[in-house]
């Protein structure tokens, strides 16, 4: 089976017969767009590289590079397969998260601020060994974010809608927030879950707790977090934010108490290479004529 591929890289591994064309740049030849059968949207390129989609005619397969996929999938066509990269980033995440928690408790942002000030700053600090931690959203991200935080503590509970499998479930999450030191958001963005972290969630955390999404901007309300920042009741460490970007002057970029990264959990040294290797993958059980992994969408 011959097919031509658009992906960012021009190393990818592909099985005899296949075609690769690439841009790193994201500015594919619109002359080519109709080769195309198979497209991988280049990483974190956001509209402008989904714009493709509609121009490719001959295209039978959208491989994205992310795990969510809201964003595609009212842009593929009627006959397009659309398969997500589930497990791709699940241990990069995990890091991210763990560097967030370790960042945030330790108050490394003051530790930072007191070096440029040339100044000693001895204090207590906050750690995470034997926290209690609740992991909401317990697919295979909110496992590994688990078994990268059980050296420190065993105090850890997954919780999902169905409860199953050794977790809580989310529908009980109101009544036992108050027991955790640590809330990590890993959901995905659903009708359901937009807004779903609110103040009275919030509010519903040990005072002092500290709050972490890695999920999607919109799962935690912004107004609400920035309100519960000031107030002091809690900390927070955010990943991915409600605007994304977040625009210069957002009053979430001056909220006490609060780490941002700028929505780089997948992003890392370590993707590249990883994600060649998930490609090939997917190419030659094309090539093989067996079903490719992850289809979120059927053709």
């Amino acid at each position: 089976m011959s097919q031509t591929i658009w992906c960012q890289w021009s190393d990818i591994d592909l099985p005899t017969g296949f075609t690769l064309l690439h841009d790193e740049a994201d500015l594919l030849d619109k002359s080519k767009l109709e080769q195309v059968n198979v497209y991988v949207p280049k990483y974190m390129g956001g509209a402008k590289s989904l714009a493709y989609i509609s121009e490719m005619p001959n295209l039978k397969v959208v491989q994205v590079l992310t795990a969510g996929y809201d964003d595609v999938l009212p842009l593929i066509p009627s006959g397009v397969q659309l398969a997500n990269a589930r497990g791709l980033h699940d241990l990069s995440t995990a890091e991210l998260t763990l560097t967030l928690a370790l960042a945030s408790k330790a108050k490394i942002q003051n530790l930072i601020y007191a070096q440029k000030e040339n100044t000693w700053l001895r204090d207590v600090r906050h750690s995470i060994i034997d926290a209690k931690i609740a992991i909401v959203g317990y697919g295979s991200v909110g496992q590994e974010i688990a078994k990268v935080f059980r050296p420190f503590t065993d105090h850890i509970v997954g919780y999902t809608r169905s409860g199953s499998n050794g977790t809580n479930k989310i529908d009980n999450l109101n009544l036992e927030l108050a027991e955790y030191d640590i809330v990590i958001l890993i959901t995905p963005l659903t009708d359901e879950t937009k807004g779903f972290f609110d103040l009275k969630k919030m509010k519903s955390m040990k005072p002092g707790a500290l709050l972490i999404n890695m999920a999607r901007g919109p799962v935690v309300v912004t107004g609400d977090l920035i309100e519960a920042l000031e107030s002091g009741w809690i900390s927070a460490a955010v990943d991915v934010t409600d605007p994304e970007p977040l625009p210069q002057g957002h009053p979430l970029w001056n909220a006490p108490n609060l780490l941002i990264s700028p929505h780089v959990g997948g992003n890392s040294t370590a993707f590249p290479g990883r994600a060649k290797k998930m490609i090939a993958a997917q190419m030659n059980r094309l090539a093989l004529g067996e079903p490719i992994t992850n289809v979120v969408k059927d053709a």
